[in-house]
């Protein structure tokens, strides 16, 4: 015959196991988690990194203005481009 001791201790090894992989389950999900929302931060630091204006020069009848000089500059970082427009007005500049 099992004495109550003994079955008391078999029950408590079992539920410290338990407790241990739902610990280890419960740290997997959250180091994921916390991957997942650092990944997911740095999709729009590159979009802004990335960008490319594009536009028709035209004047006031709406007709369009070849080789007008476009002159686009950064206000926070001091960076300025140049482009004209081509043959159909257009204007892309990276």
């Amino acid at each position: 015959m099992i004495s109550s001791l003994a079955l008391l201790s078999t029950h408590r090894t079992r539920n410290t196991k338990a407790a241990s992989v739902s610990l280890r389950a419960r740290l997997r999900l959250m180091l994921l988690s916390g991957l997942a929302l650092f990944l997911t931060s740095l999709a729009p630091a590159c979009a802004q990194q990335f960008a490319t204006l594009r536009l028709t020069v035209a004047d006031p009848q709406g007709r369009v203005v070849t080789q007008a000089k476009v002159t686009l500059r950064n206000a926070d970082t001091g960076v300025v481009r140049n482009e004209a427009s081509d043959p159909r007005g257009a204007v892309s500049i990276p």
